[in-house]
């Protein structure tokens, strides 16, 4: 039997991407998104890796967006954004663009958010609304 993963809370989420993303993933620059149904139990992840340090806010929405499309054809998928970095988890300006891509995304495409973060080398974060002003 099949155990389901819900993500009901930040202690929770953080949780499941210590677990779903390794050491070796952390050492370079990228993104996990991460589908939930309507109950946040994850479906999937999907790994975008290679990316470059810097990327400018309509860079991230054009990697954000494919995703945040295919999450609006299931009504109630609600979607996680990690932030994967070498480094530690303090929040960066380069932070602030992936979260308001997400956000900005999802509002356009009616798909919930259910939380950013940062997962670096050592540790996981979540971005807050504070974080991202």
């Amino acid at each position: 039997m099949e155990t389901r993963v819900v993500l009901d809370g930040p202690a929770a989420t953080r949780r499941y991407l210590r677990q779903a993303i390794g050491p070796v993933d952390r050492r370079g620059y990228g993104l996990r998104l991460v589908f939930c149904d309507v109950d946040a139990a994850v479906v999937c992840h999907v790994h975008v890796e290679d990316l470059p340090a810097a990327v400018p806010d309509q860079e991230c929405l054009r990697y954000v967006w494919p995703f945040v499309d295919a999450a609006r054809q299931a009504p109630g998928t609600g979607l996680v954004l990690a932030v994967v970095r070498p480094g530690p988890t303090a929040i960066t300006e380069q932070d602030r663009r992936w979260y308001s891509a997400a956000h900005r995304a999802c509002a356009d495409g009616s798909v919930r958010v259910l939380g950013a973060y940062v997962v670096g080398r050592r540790s996981e974060r979540e971005i807050r609304l504070d974080d991202a002003l």
